[in-house]
């Protein structure tokens, strides 16, 4: 089921008996290996591989009266910058790199679209933070230049 502006889909995971919401456009992308997910039974956003999902989620023919919402975008955003911030802290300490924060884009510079050097996956500077320290798109799994080393 489609809704809040035809941009998210909210399913029921069968296994784990929670509702989930999905970005319709990862949901469209066949190429893409994981998929956005925010789990609402604590509204805690995931980055799932997309097989974990596949034939585990159902379609409900309604919002549930105690997940509904108007305000999808600014939930699941939030959530998920919240958790890239996490997984960004996370990885500077791996690589023993004190944190300098995160910060969103600037509007007035042009996009950037690129892939993550550690997981591979899609980044888009339209939608992703920044790592205050080396002005690089942070990705889902919390890589950014600092830990980069060319060969």
């Amino acid at each position: 089921m489609w809704f809040s502006n035809n941009q998210f889909w909210i399913g029921r995971h069968t296994e784990l008996n929670i509702y989930v919401v999905i970005k319709r456009q990862d949901v469209e992308k066949r190429q893409n290996f994981y998929l956005d997910v925010l789990y609402l039974d604590d509204y805690q956003y995931t980055r799932c591989v997309r097989e974990f999902l596949r034939g585990k989620i159902e379609n409900v023919s309604h919002v549930p009266k105690e997940v509904s919402s108007e305000n999808w975008h600014f939930i699941f955003e939030e959530s998920k910058n919240n958790q890239i911030k996490e997984n960004h802290a996370d990885f500077l300490k791996s690589q023993n790199i004190e944190s300098l924060g995160t910060r969103v884009r600037r509007k007035s510079l042009p996009p950037r679209l690129t892939h993550c050097w550690s997981c591979k996956d899609s980044l888009d500077s339209t939608i992703d933070l920044e790592c205050c320290g080396c002005g690089w798109i942070l990705c889902a799994c919390g890589a950014c230049g600092c830990g980069f080393e060319k060969n």
